[in-house]
């Protein structure tokens, strides 16, 4: 029985009346075994959504002689918010990018000769997307011909502009005049509160993210004119 021994042990052990004699005879390999090394998930976290992210999980095996732990085969289990993942255990892990994956946190542990790595430290994903609609809060009251109806001189807003992307959007506001002509108002997500005069006769938040790709949400005014 052999006590107390450390990886520093390990190794090919003979003995004999002297050196020829022991390399003669033959000898036996001591093999210390020990925990593959703490897991590190590695791979391209920023990925465009509909697309396919794989993380690598690279431990290795402590166990010694060096020569025996190159011939250890390592197993691996894959978490996701600290949940073991059913029937994944490739060292890599593979799954198509959804808006949803935001939430989600990644670990993985090694295995070998059935010993359990040390969790890795967590991995999110981050998705890339652009936007889809704005919401404007609160949402204007427009009557039966889809307009907002003010009295020249009054009040609208305060309105925010939301507008689910990542990276976020850049949101701008502006107003449209009789004449066609667009102007910005604010470079912010909210439009402070306007006094509207008949030559008003679009509100729009536009959001724009990347190079291409822009959309708006409109409120088209129907001023009454004082007399």
């Amino acid at each position: 029985m052999i006590r107390n021994t450390t990886l520093e042990d390990s190794g090919y052990y003979a003995g004999g009346v002297s050196s020829e004699a022991a390399w003669m005879e033959g000898g036996v390999v001591l093999i210390v075994l020990d925990k593959p090394s703490k897991p590190k998930v590695n791979g391209d976290t920023d990925k465009m959504i509909d697309t396919y992210a794989a993380l690598t999980c690279s431990s290795n095996s402590t166990s010694a002689p060096d020569y025996y732990s190159k011939l250890v085969t390592l197993s691996y289990t894959w978490f996701v918010n600290d949940t073991k993942m059913d029937g994944e255990t490739d060292e890599t892990l593979r799954f198509q990018v959804t808006r949803a994956h935001k939430y989600n946190r990644y670990s993985c542990e090694a295995t070998a000769m059935e010993l359990e790595s040390y969790r890795s430290d967590t991995v999110q994903i981050n998705p890339l997307y652009g936007p889809l609609k704005i919401i404007l809060t609160p949402q204007p009251k427009l009557n039966r011909f889809y307009t907002l109806t003010i009295r020249e001189g009054q009040t609208i807003g305060p309105y925010q502009c939301k507008v689910d992307c990542n990276p976020p959007c850049n949101k701008t506001w502006k107003y449209k005049d009789s004449s066609g002509s667009i102007s910005v108002i604010s470079k912010e997500g909210i439009l402070e509160q306007q006094r509207l005069n008949r030559n008003i006769s679009v509100l729009l938040c536009e959001a724009k993210w990347g190079n291409d790709t822009v959309i708006d949400k409109s409120i088209t005014l129907d001023v009454q004119c004082k007399f």
